[in-house]
């Protein structure tokens, strides 16, 4: 199984491999525009793959986006790469 293909589950939610790496991401500080730049994607896919987390596992804002990936950080980190950020990108 190609790792693009894998999937992460979570309290019976399933993650793609994708959102898995938005997901580490954040857990990490970058900002959208940073997620964006660095996994070649528009702005907006990465604020709505941000968005659909959020949604899918009952977030309270981007806060609780960013605490939940804080501690799923370790879990994500055995299985998804993330290439180098490009810094200096702001929102």
């Amino acid at each position: 199984m190609e790792a693009q293909d894998k999937r992460f589950e979570h309290n019976g939610h399933y993650i793609s491999y994708r959102e898995a790496q938005v997901l580490l991401a954040c857990a990490k500080g970058w900002t959208t525009q940073e997620i964006a730049a660095t996994l070649c994607m528009s702005y907006h896919t990465a604020k709505t793959h941000r968005e659909n987390l959020r949604v899918r596992f009952s977030l309270q804002g981007y806060t609780g986006l960013l605490c939940f990936a804080i501690k799923w950080q370790q879990e994500l980190e055995k299985s998804v790469t993330l290439p180098t950020k490009i810094g200096n990108v702001t929102d």
